[in-house]
């Protein structure tokens, strides 16, 4: 009879375990790291028709200006930054 008792106990003692493992893999763990974000911006004018270029040779002209905005991020390893506590 006792056996039958330890059985029992160990049989939900498994399955609480295999339902919370279950739970754990459907969310992901969290992590918290830091990102280090990088930005960076670049103008070209717009060139005028028949324009010259510092060669000497014409350009084709009508060039619409533009602008670029780049925006790069890294995350940072643990060990750059110590914990503080």
């Amino acid at each position: 009879m006792e056996l039958l008792e330890v059985e029992k106990k160990l049989d939900f003692v498994l399955m609480r375990k295999r339902l919370t493992l279950q739970e754990a893999m459907k969310r992901p763990f969290k992590v918290k790291r830091k990102l280090r974000v990088m930005l960076s911006s670049t103008f070209k004018p717009g060139l005028a028709a028949g324009a010259v270029g510092p060669d000497g040779q014409r350009l084709p002209g009508d060039t619409a200006p533009g602008w670029e905005l780049k925006v790069e991020g890294q995350l940072l390893d643990k060990f750059f930054f110590p914990d503080p506590s």
